[in-house]
């Protein structure tokens, strides 16, 4: 399904500190992602991004310059410096892998917050066993509470009804920051040839 996601994604996912946590960073984005993404813009109207993360590929833009701002805060931040960078930084990169997962689907999924989470929550063996959980499994979980909250106070439905909770954690609040501000209008990111951010 997703297995040129490995390859696009290949320069974030070598920041991830944790081998652990990058195997199964690259298990979901070929399991359970869509390559089609790779032809995607971030939003299907494009009226509430900047021009460079509309049309084909903008999908891909914008979550490489999300991960870039993410890792802009991380390394501002002391208590980031182990493995707990991989969990904003992980939430960063699969944050909108379920905008669009069927091909030639024509409008994003409202839900996609909610439609990753459970993705990824599916790896997370113990998850209805809190007291099970591994240390890695806990990352994860709270890697899901990343995505699950990322569109913060705009995640509502047609009928402005909210869908999903308000970022809790630091770590929610690093990755809902970085999303708000690459959608940003104003906001001009440059990119190489492999839609690397420069």
């Amino acid at each position: 399904m997703g297995r040129r996601l490995l390859k696009v994604f290949e320069p974030e996912l070598a920041k991830i500190k944790s081998e652990e946590m990058r195997a199964l960073t690259k298990k979901i984005l070929v399991d359970d992602c869509t390559d089609y993404i790779l032809k995607c813009s971030t939003a299907s109207s494009g009226k509430y991004h900047p021009d460079w993360s509309n049309g084909e590929g903008g999908l891909i833009r914008h979550t490489k310059a999300v991960c870039k701002a993410t890792e802009t805060i991380l390394k501002q931040m002391p208590k980031y410096d182990g493995e707990d960078w991989d969990v904003p930084y992980i939430a960063a990169i699969l944050h909108d892998m379920a905008k669009y997962t069927e091909n030639n689907q024509q409008w994003s999924h409202q839900d996609h917050p909610i439609r990753m989470a459970d993705k990824v929550r599916q790896h997370i063996v113990y998850y209805n066993t809190p007291l099970a959980l591994t240390e890695v499994d806990k990352r994860w979980c709270r890697v899901v509470d990343c995505i699950e909250c990322h569109m913060s106070r705009w995640f509502k439905d047609n009928k402005g009804q909210r869908l999903g909770t308000l970022p809790s954690s630091h770590e929610s609040w690093i990755v809902a920051h970085a999303d708000m501000i690459m959608a940003q209008k104003f906001i001009t990111v440059q990119f190489d040839e492999n839609n690397n951010v420069i």
